[in-house]
């Protein structure tokens, strides 16, 4: 790869305001986010965050300012923090805006991985355990991501690959060996910062330009379960789930706790872009 070539690639976008990249094709709309093309440049996507805050598959539904912004920063520091690893490989370049990420595109691959470190939510409610019952090790659940069948989750340990034909048995190892790495490496990294990852979710994909398979999506307050490791302060998005408190209160701590510039995050500057 020309590297230059590359990081001139980027600093093109980089350049453009958020009004230019949010009128970038609309390739997908999610409950969270925006996914837009890179005009003239298919090796790129660019991933836009917006205010929504949704429960329970989009039953529940609110609008909060300045959410956007909050979780595109944080995600932004955790796959940063992810990178410095040199272990798991992401979608994720660099943030281009306040609200806008910029990532390699990738085909998804539709499962969602779910790795829970204690007992908490849907887990609770399908086997009666109480919130917070340990776990040995890590715990993971593989499931099919699709909204109308409300994601699924597959009934044994091996994904029915022959039938559903979502990946291969090589892709599916690699997956699970990435989401126990991923699921490792955030928590050290959360606990450096006296927050206690409890559980989360993973979405995968293969790069379109070499078949990697990377993490793809967020990493922040929607995507994981989090708590003050000495106040059990609830820092994620139960608190609009079930009406625990205050949703940006929740993103506003786990900002600060991760050392983010609040206040300058909440007035649209950008505080965390960086070169690939």
């Amino acid at each position: 790869m020309d590297w230059d070539q590359f990081n001139q690639r980027v600093a093109r976008l980089q350049a453009m305001s958020s009004t230019e990249l949010s009128g970038f094709p609309l390739m997908h709309e999610g409950k969270a986010k925006r996914v837009r093309e890179c005009p003239e440049d298919r090796d790129f996507i660019v991933m836009e965050f917006k205010d929504s805050l949704t429960a329970f598959d989009a039953i529940k539904k609110a609008e909060r300012s300045g959410k956007g912004a909050l979780n595109c920063a944080i995600s932004t520091f955790m796959m940063e923090s992810l990178r410095a690893t040199n272990i798991i490989p992401t979608a994720f370049i660099c943030q281009l805006s306040p609200t806008h990420q910029l990532m390699r595109r990738c085909k998804v691959v539709p499962l969602e991985v779910i790795v829970r470190n204690e007992a908490q939510g849907s887990f609770c409610k399908r086997y009666g355990l109480e919130p917070g019952t340990p776990f040995p090790s890590p715990l993971t659940e593989i499931g099919l991501k699709n909204d109308a069948l409300h994601d699924p989750f597959f009934t044994n340990d091996d994904i029915p690959i022959d039938i559903l034909q979502l990946l291969t048995e090589a892709e599916m190892r690699i997956i699970r060996e990435l989401a126990r790495s991923a699921n490792h490496q955030l928590t050290e990294i959360f606990l450096q910062h006296r927050i206690r990852l409890l559980d989360l979710k993973f979405e995968f994909g293969r790069r379109y330009d070499t078949g990697q398979i990377v993490l793809i999506d967020e990493i922040n307050g929607d995507t994981c379960r989090l708590v003050d490791a000495i106040t059990g302060e609830k820092l994620d998005k139960d608190n609009f789930r079930f009406d625990l408190g205050d949703v940006m209160a929740g993103y506003v701590g786990l900002a600060r706790h991760l050392l983010l510039d609040v206040d300058a995050i909440l007035k649209g500057i950008d505080t965390q872009p960086s070169p690939a």
